[in-house]
């Protein structure tokens, strides 16, 4: 059984797969591929597949319409895309299970054409689901020496970002909440910085144990899920750099340098949360560009359609199904 198939390149599964009797596969062409197999030296991929094409010629067939195939033994080729050709079964599953409608609806719009089903019902305004704060950034992002051992500007790094991070982060403590929480952040600086700056408290072992505490990059959160998702976007009217993080625009994924890994960013860090999506940003909605900016921006549009909806308390509570009626309905094209 492989899971998250799309990270799985064919080199890597091959040894398993020659000792099966039975194989299954998992994964979502719309998530990350395998990084270091996408990175493979082209020259030495090449001389693999001559090899292979020349062996075949040799001991199979020479018919041109028979090589076809060989191309999916090119070690950039995830398990996943391989067995496309040869599955004995194949099926998608529509039915999503881990965030509410408008936590998801992102992803399923832009990657997944609507198909998903959303089973989870929100028992909860819409005001506890998706949630922006507005920070007002330090003026040159400085650390302190007490910090990190020196007193230095770090790019692509946010304080105060991190403080209300951490301040929310002491609320659920003090409040007692049940939650996991996930911290996802575009830059790796900042990831840094934010496990720096938590590592040094006194309640981080509450934060990381209880809390179930972990802090991630949009390239290193996929297979991971939490109740509340902080986003650290960094960004502020003065340095922006999330254009070399994410797609300008989610047409040109084929034109764009590196554009199939930078929308694929999008659809799997705006998918993690359960619960919570909560956006904290250095500079107003409106001044991000690019398509991370339409992200932004359509969950904060899906926030005030979603305070039009009726609540699932708003149906009979002595007929349970209505809720999920509601939930059905509220996700159609009629309704939308």
């Amino acid at each position: 059984i492989i899971d998250e198939a799309s990270q799985v390149s064919i080199a890597q599964a091959f040894p398993a797969l020659m000792r099966a009797k039975k194989v299954l596969i998992l994964g979502d062409k719309k998530q990350f591929s395998n990084v270091k197999a996408s990175q493979a030296r082209s020259e030495t991929n090449r001389e693999y597949l001559n090899g292979l094409e020349a062996s075949f010629k040799a001991c199979i067939s020479s018919e041109t319409s028979k090589l076809v195939k060989l191309g999916k033994f090119n070690i950039k080729t995830s398990i996943l895309d391989f067995f496309e050709f040869i599955t004995n079964y194949n099926t998608q599953l529509m039915k999503h299970f881990r965030g509410y409608k408008e936590i998801i609806g992102y992803s399923n719009k832009h990657f997944y054409k609507d198909s998903l089903q959303v089973m989870k019902i929100r028992g909860k305004s819409i005001e506890d689901v998706i949630k922006f704060s507005y920070v007002q950034p330090h003026p040159e992002q400085f650390v302190s020496s007490e910090l990190l051992g020196n007193g230095e500007t770090i790019q692509n790094a946010n304080i105060s970002e991190i403080n209300f991070i951490i301040l929310r982060l002491k609320e659920f403590k003090d409040s007692g909440m049940d939650v996991s929480v996930g911290i996802i952040t575009p830059h790796t600086n900042q990831q840094k910085l934010i496990i720096e700056m938590i590592s040094k408290l006194p309640e981080k072992d509450y934060y990381f144990e209880k809390l179930n505490l972990k802090i991630m990059t949009f390239d290193t959160c996929q297979g991971e899920e939490r109740d509340v998702i902080f986003y650290s976007m960094v960004a502020t009217k003065e340095s922006d750099r999330l254009w070399g993080v994410f797609i300008k625009d989610l047409n040109s994924v084929d034109v764009e340098v590196d554009g199939k890994i930078k929308a694929q960013r999008l659809n799997v860090g705006f998918s993690r949360s359960k619960e919570c999506v909560h956006f904290v940003l250095s500079k107003p909605l409106e001044d991000f560009s690019g398509a991370v900016g339409e992200a932004l921006r359509y969950y904060w549009h899906t926030k005030q359609e979603a305070l039009k909806e009726p609540l699932p308390d708003a149906v009979d509570v002595n007929s349970p199904m209505e809720k999920q009626v509601l939930n059905w309905l509220v996700q159609t094209d009629f309704w939308k």
